[in-house]
């Protein structure tokens, strides 16, 4: 995607889009998007967000649940 190769890692605004698209994915069971878009905004939560937050913690967290579809995606095929 264009949006990733031109804002940087650690912009704010980049970083509530793909939250936006991550959560979708997961609305619309679309394991595969959120698989991709899992870490695009962790980078810039870490940077922003003091360690222990609760904000950053429910990202982690997230993140880490949305990589872990890629398990369950090689398994079925």
């Amino acid at each position: 995607m264009i949006i990733f190769k031109v804002l940087s890692p650690l912009n704010s605004l980049l970083a509530v889009y793909a939250q936006r698209i991550l959560t979708a994915a997961l609305e619309l069971k679309r394991n595969d998007i959120a698989r991709k878009y899992a870490t695009v905004s962790v980078q810039a939560y870490k940077r922003y967000l003091p360690e222990g937050h609760p904000e950053l913690t429910i990202r982690l967290h997230l993140a880490a649940v949305c990589r872990s579809f890629e398990d369950l995606l090689e398994e079925d095929f």
